[in-house]
Parts: structure tokens; C-alpha cells; sequence
């Protein structure tokens, strides 16, 4: 079967540095060894599967990727903004069909924002209204329905439980002192109603003005159970459906201090946010403004200990290393990290696995035993699914 980037995986055995100990229902797991000091896992050179490009067929041309997914039988389904569509592959990259248009209609979309699946069933997430469930070729089958006029804040839909339930978070407001924003997290029915609770935390830095090296939240979501943890520390906590803490994982490695190559690093991409989307020059009007904005960044002291999860499809919980670049607000809905990226793979009972590092110019988007599918923009910044 054949997939994306194949991973050559390393046998794994018993790591000393590493002590567990159960508290209160509670496995934690502790980690104090370097990341250089795991084992590392490689990806082949070159990709065993890559669509896209300048000169791709018109199936194969995207336009603000955002999402691929591959299903058990290897088909891999593309949600693409630039054409509010949901497209899927062979597992050979045989293109099979296209979904969805802009539109109000069953199965259409305003745009596209995220694609999610559980179980082969692919959940496409829209900017103006409830996300859109569809069968593994392609069939539309209901739309769940948006949640408006709640005080509790806007509703963000975020994934789907094994057992069907749905997840939202709903980022409320900042309390007076408090120094970050935190998020409510509620799951519902499959229907979307009934609401209850599910976990609360915090979203990101409540500061003056907001910065990419600011520590964020991030999260991975698994059919049994959710993962998350807050970038100011190496600590994740993964909760079972019901909201339970059941693990947390911690890692005592020292943290990077910002230095001043890293703000004004920052501040020159803060300065120049124009890309292929926003082609030309910015005007010394736009630059004046940006500086203007820029002068009100408050810095951390230390960087991120981490960027983004991934919830693989064996169990295994992907961290990425925090890469500033990702987020910088250069006009791209998912701009590529230029550098390559570090990750470390932790498994499903909390012990870290091993490291990977990926090439540069790709987003991770899916994770399995053998293989990763991601987003990747080549040297003219076309996007490819590889």
C-alpha cells in the first residue's frame, strides 16, 4: 500500500531515564534526557507519493490547503479553500472525485476552514456555518448544525470522539490579572446539542499585544482519549472522553531564552507580511504601521518549549519543536516553516519514542505506523500534498 513520506521505524526498548508513578488514578510520566539523546527515526529521501505543482492537471492544482487526511484504504482526501472543495486520491494518487462548491446548499461551503475524520468518516469544518460530514468516497451525509447566540462565546468546532460525540471550544473572556485567555472545552451528541462540560484551559498570553513567540496552547485529539498542554513548560495532560485526566507527561529540559536576533527576527517578518497571495512591495506608509504595531509586543523570556500535536493513527502523540516562523503573519492561511522541523513521538502510555526530522517547507497533517502526509510548498511556493 502505498502512502506519503514512509517512516523507518527503530526498535524501541526499556529507557532508564524515564520513571512513571501513578498518582491518584493519574499515570505521570518523567522525562529528563535531551532530545539528541532519543532515538532517532528517518524518512526516506524522497517522497513515495507528491501531488501538486506549476505544471499539475487542474485536480491536482491547490489553492490554500487546509487539511489531508489518508483513510484506512489508503485514499487520501484533500480539503482545499481556493476551491471549497474536498478531493480524494487512490492511494496511488489517482485523482477519483471532487465534493463540495461555494454555495449554501447540502454538501456546499462558504469556506473551507479544517478537515478532521474519525473512522473513515471525513468532518469538514466551514467558516459560516456547522461543519459537513461525508462517507470515505466522498458522499455527503449531514450537516451538523452551528451553534449561534450562546453567551458562553463563540463556538469553535474541533474534532469528533470515537463514539461520535463532538468537541468545541469556546475561547471566552480574560479575567482582570489573569495573564493568559482560557478556553472551554464542551462536548456535545453526535446531533450537536446537549452540551456539557469537558475540560478548561488556557488558549494563549493575555498581554498588550499578541506574539508569535508567545507560549499557545496546543492540543491532539484521539478517539479515546485528548491531549494538551500549555508551551510555557514541557507538560501534557491527556484526558479520557469523559474529561478525566488519566496521564501526564513532563520533560525537565531547560529552556531557550529569547535574545534580541530572535525579536528583531520577528520583527522583520512582523514588518513585511506580503507573500504570492499579497504580491509587491509593502508602501513606507504600510512599514510605518507595522513598526507602529510591532513596538507593542511584549517578548517572553524564553521561547516555547513546543509547537503543534498531531494524534497519530497508532496512538502515538507527535510534538512538534515550537518553530516561530509558522506563525508569522505573512498573508498565508498555512504558511510552511522555512527550516526543517524537530518532533518527538511519545506513546500512548506517556514514554517518548524517539525523534524525527522533517523536511523543510512541510506541514504535518497526518501521522500512521508507516507513513506521513502533509502539505508542502516547493521552491516557487506551489503547494503540494506529499
Amino acid at each position: 500500500m502505498r502512502c506519503a513520506v514512509i517512516v523507518s521505524l527503530c526498535a524501541i526498548t526499556p529507557l532508564a531515564a524515564q520513571s512513571t508513578r501513578d498518582s491518584a488514578g493519574i499515570r505521570i510520566v518523567t522525562d529528563a534526557r535531551a532530545t539528541n539523546a532519543l532515538p532517532l527515526w528517518h524518512v526516506v529521501a524522497r517522497p513515495v507519493l507528491d501531488l501538486g505543482g506549476s505544471d499539475a492537471a487542474e485536480a491536482t492544482t491547490f489553492f490554500n490547503i487546509m487539511g489531508a487526511q489518508r483513510l484506512s484504504d489508503g485514499t487520501i482526501a484533500v480539503a482545499n479553500m481556493g476551491t471549497n472543495q474536498l478531493r480524494l486520491f487512490s492511494s496511488t494518487g489517482t485523482f477519483l472525485r471532487s465534493v463540495g462548491r461555494k454555495g449554501g446548499g447540502p454538501g456546499e461551503f462558504q469556506q473551507v476552514m479544517a478537515l478532521t475524520s474519525y473512522r473513515d468518516t471525513l468532518v469538514v469544518s466551514d467558516a459560516s456555518g456547522g461543519p459537513r460530514v461525508f462517507a470515505p468516497n466522498g458522499k455527503f451525509v449531514r450537516q451538523i448544525p452551528a451553534v449561534t447566540g450562546d453567551p458562553r462565546g463563540q463556538f469553535l468546532f474541533r474534532g469528533v470522539l470515537g463514539d461520535g460525540s463532538l468537541l468545541y471550544a469556546v475561547n471566552g473572556p480574560s479575567k482582570p490579572g489573569s495573564p493568559v485567555y482560557m478556553a472551554t472545552w464542551l462536548r456535545s451528541g453526535a446531533d450537536g446539542k446537549n452540551f456539557r462540560d469537558f475540560i478548561t484551559a488556557p488558549s494563549r498570553e493575555n498581554g498588550t499585544a499578541e506574539s508569535v513567540l508567545d507560549a499557545r496552547w496546543s492540543w491532539a485529539l484521539f478517539p479515546d482519549r485528548f491531549c494538551h498542554g500549555y508551551s510555557t513548560r514541557f507538560d501534557i495532560t491527556c484526558h479520557n472522553g469523559a474529561g478525566a485526566p488519566t496521564l501526564i507527561i513532563r520533560r525537565t529540559i531547560a529552556a531557550v531564552p529569547v535574545s534580541d536576533s530572535m525579536r528583531k527576527a520577528y520583527e522583520f517578518g512582523a514588518t513585511h507580511p506580503f507573500s504570492a497571495e499579497h504580491p509587491g512591495p509593502p508602501t513606507a506608509e504600510d512599514i510605518a504601521r507595522l513598526k507602529q504595531e510591532a513596538a507593542k509586543f511584549v517578548y517572553p523570556k524564553v521561547m516555547p518549549m513546543f509547537g503543534p500535536f498531531i494524534a497519530g493513527r497508532s496512538g502515538e502523540l507527535w510534538v512538534s519543536s515550537f518553530q516561530s516562523q509558522v506563525d508569522w503573519p505573512n498573508g498565508q492561511w498555512r504558511p510552511s516553516p522555512p527550516d526543517q522541523t524537530a518532533w518527538v513521538v511519545l506513546g500512548a502510555d506517556g514514554r517518548l519514542l524517539a525523534r524525527i526530522v522533517l523536511p523543510a517547507r512541510f506541514v504535518l497533517t497526518d501521522a500512521g505506523a508507516d507513513y506521513l502526509l502533509g502539505i508542502r510548498r516547493d521552491e516557487e511556493d506551489v503547494e503540494h500534498v506529499t
